[in-house]
């Protein structure tokens, strides 16, 4: 494994050019007002266990808060939400990790800000990593950067979204979180590089992981490490 210091270069070089990147939001400029009521429903939703005995006075009170109706199948985790003509079907993510610790996360607001970590940690063949703007659950005017997972089940392409603890279709997660596609990751190698790469920030990973792969490998097979600083 190779050291903290062959890696200054990233800071120097590629984190400076991502700064404003990596914490910048958009305008929305097709605001929803409906589908965003749906997906802070369903953040808040995916926030309660089956498991925990005040489950049903819970969700009863969300669905008084946010007047939505929607049916569940207790057996396999799986949700119907119906809004002013608007329907969508997912199941719960959290039965499907066998991770304790994000298990236990799933159901909390710590989730919010393991957006990037998460979904590299869940990143696996066959699934793609895809970063890009959606909309932003507080704010519904901006656009926030966001990374989930994509996968192909059935001949259907799914959505593995960690932050809102659901997998979902990806047609319907394109409408309700209405998605603009900045990035996408396949090759799920590469996270072998950013695990060493402990200086490279989740997000920016997400964002250009190809590339700083790619540039690693150059600078190591050119010795060419500390070029740049």
């Amino acid at each position: 494994m190779m050291q903290k210091d062959e890696y200054r270069y990233i800071e120097y070089e590629m984190y400076q050019k991502t700064k404003d990147t990596l914490f910048q939001t958009i305008v929305n400029e097709d605001v929803n007002p409906d589908l965003n009521h749906i997906a802070k429903f369903i953040y808040e939703l995916t926030l309660q266990s089956p498991n925990h005995p005040n489950f049903y006075n819970n969700v009863g009170d969300l669905k008084q808060k946010y007047h939505i109706d929607f049916k569940m199948n207790y057996n396999t985790w799986s949700y119907q939400i119906t809004y002013h003509n608007n329907t969508f079907l997912f199941r719960l993510l959290s039965p499907f990790i066998h991770d304790a610790k994000m298990q236990r996360e799933l159901f909390s607001e710590d989730r919010r800000s393991k957006c990037h970590e998460r979904t590299i940690a869940l990143f696996s063949q066959n699934v793609k990593l895809v970063t890009g703007y959606v909309n932003d659950l507080q704010f519904p005017h901006l656009k926030t950067i966001h990374s989930w997972l994509e996968q192909t089940i059935d001949h259907e392409e799914y959505v593995i979204d960690y932050v809102m603890n659901m997998v979902i279709l990806k047609r319907d997660y394109d409408r309700l979180m209405n998605v603009d596609k900045i990035n996408e990751l396949k090759d799920p190698s590469i996270i072998e590089t950013y695990q060493q790469t402990f200086l490279i920030p989740g997000k920016l990973y997400c964002l250009a992981g190809n590339e700083i792969a790619e540039e690693i490998k150059q600078k190591i097979f050119t010795n060419d490490i500390f070029s740049k600083i």
